[in-house]
């Protein structure tokens, strides 16, 4: 059951409240204080949503929360909201156990860094300033069906799962120095997610391998330094990763992601009939692995080399006799 007070005629403020039971957020007129917002280190019990009536369609002065612990589930659904909901302090830790945004429209920038989440669920929602997530623990992350039309900034974030469906990045997309993955070898998925400006996975880790198979992009991401540290990886995503690479001339890395990418393709040939094709890539990768090994097939020239001049030394012995 939520606690209702009706301060609509009232300027308020809290500050060092103690929240037990469920909460609705309403946009009430804010008392002046330091940081403009309405609730300060405040911390929450129990479930937090937001009313509908939060449909602010000009831009506010004051942000929501500054510094608040929340234990349960924060719901945004069905909201117009022109305020900056978190304006956390840098040195705070934040906790949230689940994060919900969904069917809202999120006018001001978004910024939330530095917090240690369970699930971050974000369904039909359009984000039309900045996107800031950086920095973030996260144990699963969903973003469906949503769209960011200024930059999106996941910098050093770390997400053992992830799933991005449906989405549109009008601007910038940043995942550089991020984490993806862990245990429970679930890809880190972009499907149908369309990518209109640059993106940047720089040295972004994926332990449970990428797939970007389904995803639009108008532009050549950059891949320095990434680490893909599993098997998960399909052949469409290495080719991406291989062809921009090449596209600015780091034939090195290019090459990797090649030998890389005909391993894959020799795997998926594996329950196929033997056919020319894959004799020619099971030699090939027995040979060089794929170009990755110089020592083979010098290996393999130098005993051919001995077995040759052992033939000839043997024919000449008989001949000589």
């Amino acid at each position: 059951m939520y606690i209702h007070f009706d301060l609509s005629d009232f300027q308020s403020f809290f500050q060092d409240c103690e929240f037990h039971k469920e909460w609705e957020v309403y946009p009430l007129k804010v008392l002046r204080n330091v940081n403009q917002t309405l609730y300060q280190n405040c911390k929450f019990n129990r479930r937090l949503s937001f009313s509908t009536e939060f449909n602010l369609q000009e831009e506010s002065s004051y942000s929501v929360f500054n510094d608040c612990e929340f234990d349960t589930e924060i719901n945004f659904d069905g909201i117009i909201i022109n305020n900056s909901i978190f304006k956390n302090s840098i040195s705070f830790q934040q906790r949230i156990n689940k994060l919900s945004i969904s069917n809202s429209n999120i006018k001001s920038k978004f910024i939330l860094n530095k917090v240690l989440i369970d699930e971050v669920t974000i369904k039909n929602v359009e984000f039309e300033s900045k996107f800031e997530f950086k920095e973030n623990d996260i144990n699963k992350l969903n973003i469906v069906n949503s769209n960011f039309s200024k930059v999106f900034d996941m910098y050093q974030s770390k997400i053992k799962e992830v799933n991005f469906f449906k989405n549109i990045f009008s601007d910038f997309a940043g995942f550089e120095c991020c984490e993806f993955g862990g245990d429970n070898q679930n890809t880190t998925t972009f499907k149908y997610v369309t990518f209109l400006s640059f993106v940047n996975f720089r040295n972004a880790v994926f332990n449970s391998g990428l797939d970007l198979e389904n995803a639009n992009l108008k532009e050549m991401p950059n891949f320095l330094n990434v680490q893909l540290l599993s098997n998960n990886t399909n052949r469409e995503t290495l080719r991406i990763i291989k062809h921009s690479f090449d596209k600015v001339g780091n034939h090195i890395e290019a090459n990797k992601y090649f030998s890389l990418e005909m391993e894959r393709y020799k795997n998926d040939m594996e329950e196929q009939p033997w056919s020319q094709e894959k004799l020619v890539f099971v030699l090939n990768d027995k040979i060089s692995k794929f170009g990755r090994s110089y020592f083979r097939p010098a290996f393999l020239i130098i005993f051919l080399s001995l077995v040759f001049q052992a033939i000839l030394f043997s024919y000449e012995r008989k001949l000589s006799l």
